[in-house]
């Protein structure tokens, strides 16, 4: 429906909205606005509070957490398109930053101190992905000298691993969508497994079962070794365009 002609005369009285001066942010105050209470990203040099979104983000608040008071262009353009325009009117959306491309940057390959896919890795940085800081001590060291021979046994049963995490994750304090179907599914899995294996009529035949399904699930952890080790690492914090990747 078309509007009155009262309508329209109001309107035309009416003054456009005032826009806003833009403000220029410095590294500096850019940097303070890294918690989770008041989260800012730097994209194309323009910055965006993006803490309302921090419960929303698809990935998790890691990726947005890691990257906070930052520039997060590298890592915006690696899992966006179209790439966002400087000029655009209108703020690109942090959920399609979900997490960084495996190609572009890989936070999930820090495995200290059984494996290291860099040198760097012996600086004992501080990782976001596992929020802590990878010790390079005297454990590790032994351990990465001999990592082409424990690699394969590991894999076998790297499983253990996977289940650790899960329950560890599942106990911390974390945003954590959808905890409670989560916890139901572990612990479903933990009534259901043991069940299955009592099962079998001796302890031999349970312990080999066991294993096998253990070293089954291995071959496919080979298979994840070989695609993600192949790609870029991410090896701590951007300090700026580029510099979170390190192309091995």
């Amino acid at each position: 429906m078309a509007p009155s002609d009262s309508e329209q005369e109001k309107r035309q009285g009416q003054e456009p909205p005032a826009l806003l001066p833009l403000r220029v942010i410095d590294n500096g105050e850019l940097r303070r606005h890294s918690s989770a209470s008041s989260l800012w990203l730097s994209i194309h040099g323009l910055v965006y509070d993006v803490t309302p979104w921090l419960p929303l983000h698809p990935g998790g608040d890691l990726p947005l957490l890691s990257l906070a008071g930052r520039d997060a262009t590298d890592p915006f353009l690696a899992s966006s398109s179209p790439s966002p325009s400087p000029s655009s009117s209108s703020p690109p959306s942090p959920s399609s930053s979900s997490s960084p491309a495996p190609d572009n940057g890989d936070p999930d390959l820090q495995h200290m101190p059984l494996f290291a896919v860099s040198s760097r890795l012996f600086s004992s940085i501080h990782s976001f992905f596992y929020q802590r800081t990878l010790q390079f001590h005297p454990l590790a060291k032994f351990l990465l000298s001999y990592q082409h021979i424990t690699f394969y046994p590991v894999m076998g049963f790297a499983r253990i691993n996977l289940f650790a995490q899960s329950i560890i994750l599942l106990l911390t304090n974390n945003n954590i969508p959808h905890r409670r179907i989560e916890i139901l599914g572990v612990l479903f899995f933990w009534l259901w497994y043991p069940l299955l294996v009592s099962c079998l009529p001796n302890w031999p035949d349970r312990i080999a079962f066991v294993v096998a399904s253990f070293n089954v699930t291995g071959i496919q952890h080979v298979q994840f070794c070989l695609n993600h080790f192949s790609s870029q690492v991410y090896l701590g914090p951007p300090a700026g365009m580029l510099s979170v990747l390190t192309d091995f």
